[in-house]
C-alpha cells in the first residue's frame, strides 16, 4: 500500500519522524500522545501532492505547518490541481479533492481532562 510517496529515503524519514516526535514529546508528555508515533511512521511525513493518484488507506499531511491533522484516503482517485485548505474542517469530516475523498484525522489526541492544571500557587503546570 502506498503511504503517500516521496523522494526521501527511509533513513531520512526515520530521522525526521524521531526528531518531530522528540520535539512534540518535549512539549506534550508521552502519556498524552495517543498513537502519534504510529501515525507518523505510517504516513512517513508524506505530504499531499497535486494531480497524484491515491489508493484507499493512503495517508498524507496537507502541509509542514499543520502536522496536527492528516488526510486518510477513503475513495481512491487523483487529487486536484489546486492546494487544499483543511483549516475549516473538523476531525472525521470528509474533503473531496479532485476524484479523491479524504477523511480528516487528528494526529494528536488530547485527553478530555486536558494537559494542564493549576498548582497551589495558581500557576499553570503540566498534569
Amino acid at each position: 500500500m502506498n503511504k503517500g510517496g516521496g523522494d526521501m529515503n527511509s533513513q531520512s524519514n526515520s530521522l525526521l519522524i524521531k526528531e518531530l516526535f522528540n520535539k512534540l514529546n518535549q512539549q506534550i508528555p508521552a502519556s498524552q500522545i495517543d498513537g502519534l508515533e504510529d501515525v507518523l511512521q505510517n504516513a512517513l511525513l508524506q505530504f499531499r501532492q497535486k494531480n497524484k493518484a491515491y489508493s484507499i488507506g493512503d495517508y498524507a499531511f496537507v502541509s509542514p505547518t499543520n502536522l496536527g491533522f492528516y488526510l486518510y484516503c477513503t475513495t481512491a482517485g487523483t487529487t486536484g490541481s489546486a492546494n487544499i485548505d483543511i483549516n475549516s474542517y473538523n476531525e472525521n469530516d470528509y474533503v473531496v479533492d479532485g476524484s479523491v475523498t479524504w477523511q480528516v484525522k487528528c494526529a494528536v489526541k488530547v485527553p478530555e481532562e486536558g494537559l494542564f492544571e493549576l498548582d497551589s500557587n495558581g500557576d499553570i503546570m503540566p498534569k
